[in-house]
């Protein structure tokens, strides 16, 4: 499933939902994971979320957006075929 150990539940909701939701937007399943490692690392290396109430998870997706961004291309071709 993952790659990293995800050491409490809020780094399981973060990786969970992130997963979902770059799976729903047509990446593939190990770019999701990749992307997902990423926005724990994030989260585990962010000190303080400070002026940004409530506003953790939405950071981690940008960071996992900003990682795959270069595939972003190739998934939306991908999700293209997949509806025909």
């Amino acid at each position: 499933m993952t790659t990293s150990l995800l050491r409490n539940s809020q780094e399981e909701f973060i990786h969970k939902n992130i997963h979902q939701i770059l799976l729903g937007e047509g990446y593939e399943h190990h770019e999701a994971n990749r992307a997902c490692n990423f926005a724990i690392e994030t989260y585990r290396t962010t000190a303080s979320f400070g002026g940004r109430s409530g506003k953790c998870f939405d950071y981690c997706l940008v960071k996992a957006r900003q990682l795959l961004a270069p595939m972003k291309k190739t998934a939306i071709s991908r999700k293209r075929k997949a509806s025909k």
